[in-house]
């Protein structure tokens, strides 16, 4: 698996096989997959990484190792859960003592 982030764009591209592309296809707004000519997931594109982008919809239409299933779910909750909130941090002000 490699993964690719274009921080401009906010896009991901995760390539699971280095196979030619034959089709592409949105699974829904701004998340497509690239499919071999068999129908095999090539890779997925996802445009605005900061939201839920139907992660458990992919691997539930493609097969794909439980290993690289695993890692995907690991590294990219969001695409499982919806937007993650950002943890407020609780900082007490103590005095300054010299």
């Amino acid at each position: 698996m490699r993964i690719d982030y274009d921080l401009d764009a906010d896009a991901l591209y995760v390539t699971l096989l280095d196979e030619p592309v034959a089709a592409t296809r949105e699974i829904e707004d701004l998340t497509f997959v690239d499919e071999t000519e068999d129908g095999r997931l090539i890779g997925i594109e996802v445009i605005g990484l900061s939201r839920s982008w139907g992660l458990e919809k992919i691997l539930s239409r493609y097969q794909v190792t439980d290993a690289d299933a695993q890692q995907l779910r690991a590294q990219f909750p969001i695409g499982i859960q919806g937007r993650r909130e950002v943890p407020k941090l609780q900082v007490e002000k103590t005095p300054y003592v010299a």
